[in-house]
Formats: structure tokens, sequence, C-alpha cells
């Protein structure tokens, strides 16, 4: 690629954006060497305009157009719209740029807008998105004899961190003459949290994949 294409009227915006950003080294250079050749085409269209709006302008005694209030004067309103008409035109006509004796400087600031891009479209997918929760109550009890001994409670969320199995005994008397039961009555609460979360976290995962895999096309 030895040349790069832009509209007349994308010249000062492209101007603008060049100037904002942040590069180095080969990229920077880059960047002054695209600037200057903006430069002169911008030159080039301010003289192009100044051709197309001169017929249709007031002009003075030495041939320059009459200023007024800072704004140059058309002939009439007819006048004004034919430039219009013809300013747009001009806008919208390719500006072609060679680049051929800056081609690695300008191929290095390309590769550093591209990364810039890429972590523009990073950032706006993080901050930038519907932030998905699911969260279960789990509870279990230990009955003996039908009497509700000890009650167990657990909360999951598939934001991750530490769950907590709370243990309730309302009944202190067959707990400590059962507490082996109960016991395992506690193992197996405790067994059964885990398998929900497991598979807790992996419907999140899943959730995630998916959604990247959106964002990315």
């Amino acid at each position: 690629m030895n040349t790069v294409t832009f509209k007349n009227g994308e010249l000062s915006v492209i101007k603008n954006f060049l100037n904002s950003i942040k590069v180095r080294g080969k990229a920077s250079r880059g960047r002054s060497k695209l600037l200057k050749l903006l430069a002169k085409k911008e030159q080039e269209l301010n003289d192009d305009l100044n051709d197309v709006r001169k017929p249709y302008l007031i002009l003075g005694d030495n041939g320059e157009p009459l200023i007024e209030n800072n704004n140059v004067k058309f002939k009439d309103e007819e006048a004004r719209e034919k430039a219009t008409a013809e300013i747009i035109e001009l806008f919208d006509e390719k500006a072609v740029i060679d680049i051929t004796e800056y081609h690695d400087k300008l191929h290095a600031l390309y590769d550093a807008l591209n990364d810039c891009w890429m972590n523009w479209k990073r950032s706006r997918r993080t901050n930038n998105m519907l932030k998905k929760e699911k969260t279960l109550n789990l509870t279990g009890r230990s009955l003996i004899n039908g009497t509700d001994v000890v009650r167990f409670d657990a909360r999951l969320s598939s934001n991750g961190g530490a769950t907590t199995i709370n243990t309730y005994v309302n009944n202190q008397e067959l707990y400590e003459k059962n507490r082996r039961e109960v016991r395992k009555d506690m193992n197996d609460f405790r067994q059964y949290v885990f398998d929900q979360e497991d598979d807790l976290f992996a419907d999140a995962t899943d959730v995630e994949d998916k959604t990247d895999e959106t964002a990315t096309e």
C-alpha cells in the first residue's frame, strides 16, 4: 500500500484525532509525517475552496473577496446556494496521499492505532455490558424421628467468593444424643452445596464465553 485515501471533509477530523492520541517511537514519527502530509492536502483544499467560492462573491478593487463582520459577502442568495452545493461536492471528493517515502513509519502508526482500537473495544465490552449474576439459596434439615433438630443454609453466587454454610441447632438435647446422625446430615448438606456450586459456576462460565463470542462478532 503506497497511498492512503480520505475524503476532503475528513482531513481536519483526522488531524485532530492524530493530535489527540498517545504513541511513541516509530509510530510517533509516523504520525508527524502523516500530519505534515495532511497539512499539505488541507492547503490544497483551502485553495480549491477559494476557487469554488470566488465566482459567487462580491470582490473588491483588488480582486479579493469583500469581508464584512469576518464573513465573505455573496452576490445574492442564489449565489450562496450554488457555492454551498459546489463546496459540499468538493468536501466529498477524495484526497489521495502518497506515503511511499514514509511507508515503514506509517505502518508502525497503523499497528499502534490498531492496538488502540482493540483496547478500546475490550474496554467498551467490559464497561458496557449486561452484568449477570445468579444466586441460589440452599436449605437443609436434620430430622430425628420427625423432629427438626438442626437446620442448615447456604447462599451461592455466580460472582464467586467464599460460600458460607450456616448451622442452627433447634433442639440441643436431641443434637447431643444423635451427633453422629446429625454430622452425617451436615456432611451430606455440605456435599450438596459443593455440587450446586460447581454447576452454578459452570453455567456462569458458559454464559460469559457466549457473551464474549457475540461481542467479538
